[in-house]
């Protein structure tokens, strides 16, 4: 890979990072995959580590970006 093609793909994580918040809520994985409070919780638990993956904070629960982008992904 060159050096610019390099840059180019730095300078898209760049903005993907500005773009993308760091953390989901179950509500924002609702809204993106059609699927009920309910359902996705129960996916977390049975597919992912709490406090790792995921952690309730103030009654809401957040998700890893990697773990919502791979979520949104199997609801496509």
């Amino acid at each position: 890979m060159d050096l610019e093609t390099k840059n180019e793909l730095n300078q898209i994580k760049s903005l993907l990072t500005l773009l993308l918040p760091k953390v989901f809520t179950i509500r924002d994985l609702m809204i993106r995959t059609g699927k009920s409070r309910q359902a996705i919780i129960q996916y977390l638990e049975r597919n992912y580590e709490p406090e790792v993956d995921y952690y309730k904070k103030n009654g809401k629960i957040y998700v890893k970006i990697e773990v919502a982008a791979e979520i949104i992904q199997r609801s496509l």
